[in-house]
């Protein structure tokens, strides 16, 4: 699970940069929708939360990935 963690950390700081560096067409690398990979990422944070008790600045960064990336997510027209 930590391994899962800092894997997804990683994606997710990648998703969120390079939203920041392309824009939207991001979300043509993905077969899912934009609200879609912000809620599998988010759902992930649930987990990760659940049981990962003694990692709280790796949760914490990764929480605050995950709102980056449910912003950029709402931001499609």
């Amino acid at each position: 699970m930590f391994v899962s963690l800092c894997d997804k950390l990683h994606n997710g700081t990648c998703i969120v940069n390079d939203h920041k560096r392309v824009g939207k067409k991001i979300w043509k690398r993905f077969t899912a929708t934009p609200k879609q990979v912000a809620w599998y990422y988010e759902s992930l944070y649930k987990e990760f939360s659940k049981y990962l008790k003694d990692h709280k600045v790796l949760k914490d960064h990764y929480s605050t990935v995950v709102k980056e990336i449910k912003k950029a997510s709402s931001k499609i027209a």
